[in-house]
């Protein structure tokens, strides 16, 4: 019996240092290959992240482009207007040193800052033709067909008549009215057949995001600046530019240099896009 326990023989102390070696080896690569993989995981996400806000923020300022300088009609000729927020209409597009909405501080001056203002149908597809009356306060719907959607108290509607226009504050209009009557009258003469419109006004401009880093922003006409809507973040210095580059076609070049959080350059895309505009007399 004591022969036979003898004969059992258990591992050796450096044969124990040596398997543990071995296993601590192959656990470090496996954790190694884990974070690298979760590295490389964050960011492909992150590019992804970066790739499809840029596209998505470059279609939409594309759109704005295209539509700047529509004045629902007669576009031919400038127009004239009673209120200074509509002086955009006659060029569309107003470059560094004239866009509207700036922060007082923190642009990105190596970038381009500019409005785009445009009007659009409304209340829907069709823009709805009116008539004023002589108090030049009351305006009823010239189609018989037609009536006025809901509208909440003060929203703001454009009236043009082709050669003026000016933004009226409406009344609470309820939804099947034909008619509304305007607290102050109206500074230009409408009592021709004239229609209504909505006035779309956007300044895109870079500034400091408060975290470090340059975010691209837009700041619509009814908003003050402390709340533009931040569109996409870490936007390089000179990052984002607008330039006219064929004034035959009226057509712009839009660049937006943009990077993720990530710490890398494989997150960094350059994204660029060529808008016509399609509303203006050439």
């Amino acid at each position: 019996m004591k022969n036979q326990m003898g004969a059992v023989k258990g591992f050796s102390l450096v044969e124990l240092m040596v398997a543990m070696t071995i296993g601590l080896i192959l656990t470090l690569g496996i954790a190694t290959l884990f974070v690298d993989s979760m590295q490389t995981q964050t960011v492909v996400n992150e590019a992804s992240r970066v790739q499809e806000a840029g596209r998505i923020i470059l279609k939409r300022i594309q759109d704005d482009v295209r539509k700047a300088g529509y004045r629902g009609c007669n576009i031919a000729e400038a127009v004239g207007t009673s209120v200074t927020s509509l002086r955009a209409l006659n060029d569309g597009i107003i470059i560094p040193g004239e866009a509207d909405f700036l922060p007082n501080a923190g642009v990105d001056a190596a970038s381009t800052s500019f409005s785009v203002s445009y009007l659009r149908p409304f209340p829907d597809a069709n823009s709805f033709g009116v008539t004023m009356d002589d108090t030049g306060r009351t305006v009823t719907l010239s189609a018989a067909d037609q009536v006025l959607p809901a509208i909440t108290q003060g929203t703001q509607i454009v009236i043009s008549n082709c050669l003026t226009q000016e933004i009226i504050n409406t009344p609470a209009i309820s939804a099947g009215s034909t008619s509304f009557t305007l607290s102050n009258a109206v500074i230009g003469d409408y009592r021709g057949e004239s229609n209504l419109y909505t006035l779309t006004s956007r300044t895109y401009y870079v500034a400091d995001s408060g975290r470090g880093n340059r975010s691209l922003f837009m700041q619509t006409l009814s908003l003050n600046p402390s709340n533009a809507e931040e569109l996409v973040e870490n936007v390089a210095a000179g990052g984002f530019t607008l330039v006219n580059q064929n004034t035959t076609v009226d057509s712009y070049l839009i660049s937006l240099q943009v990077a993720g959080s990530a710490d890398d350059d494989a997150v960094s895309r350059a994204f660029s896009s060529v808008a016509t505009r399609r509303n203006t007399a050439q």
